[in-house]
């Protein structure tokens, strides 16, 4: 179970927002965004849940990543979006005429 301490997840954000601010020079809407990514990872490794208010609220159903080498936050895409690409690669390769070999794999698996 997940337990809350918003205290120090809301200290933890402002710090790195300021941080990547005025030290790194990013836009503060960056710098906000890329702080909410870190504060993602580190409470979420250790079990501690984030608020429900606020600028974390906006982002509760985004999955977030982190880039090393580039050293910014990385936005997966929902299941919603990954929906409807796979259906467009569908229609497209019915339109082409020929299969598509997820969609194949996945009627194999029903029989």
């Amino acid at each position: 179970m997940k337990r809350r301490d918003d205290e120090n997840v809301w200290e933890f954000f402002n710090e790195r927002a300021a941080i990547m601010r005025y030290d790194g020079g990013l836009a503060l809407c960056d710098a906000e965004f890329y702080a909410l990514a870190r504060a993602r990872h580190y409470f979420g490794a250790r079990g501690i849940q984030l608020p429900y208010s606020g600028y974390f609220y906006i982002f509760k159903d985004t999955e977030l990543g982190w880039s090393d080498e580039e050293g910014r936050a990385v936005v997966f895409p929902c299941p919603q979006v990954l929906a409807q690409m796979a259906l467009a690669a569908i229609r497209e390769a019915d339109d082409a005429g020929r299969p598509y070999s997820c969609w194949l794999a996945w009627r194999k698996r029903d029989r």
